[in-house]
């Protein structure tokens, strides 16, 4: 083999190498992406969650305000409760993928 052989050897096998290096650094950049997604549903999860505790402390502290706020603070939970239930499942989905 001449040296101009070997030169050409050593550079496709540090393309090679670099190619892998670029594919693990895209993998590893993906991965963070959908951690930090699942970070972000995870605060709404927990405010969702939280809201929805919320409506009915305020209905026991205020349980004489009538029917009607009574009412008023069913809807309200019954809001979050959807609301933390879909960032649940955006949250299984995405776990799912890691």
């Amino acid at each position: 083999m001449e040296s101009s052989d070997w030169i050409a050897l050593l550079a496709v096998s540090i393309a090679l190498c670099s190619a892998w290096f670029a594919y693990k650094t895209w993998t590893e950049s993906k991965r963070a992406n959908i951690i930090n997604e699942i970070a972000i549903h995870q605060k709404d999860y927990d405010h969702f969650v939280e809201r929805y505790r919320d409506e009915f402390t305020k209905y026991d502290n205020n349980k004489n305000l009538g029917d009607s706020f009574a009412e008023a603070c069913r809807k309200a939970a019954a809001d979050y409760q959807l609301s933390y239930r879909h960032a649940e499942s955006k949250l299984k989905v995405l776990r799912a993928k890691l």
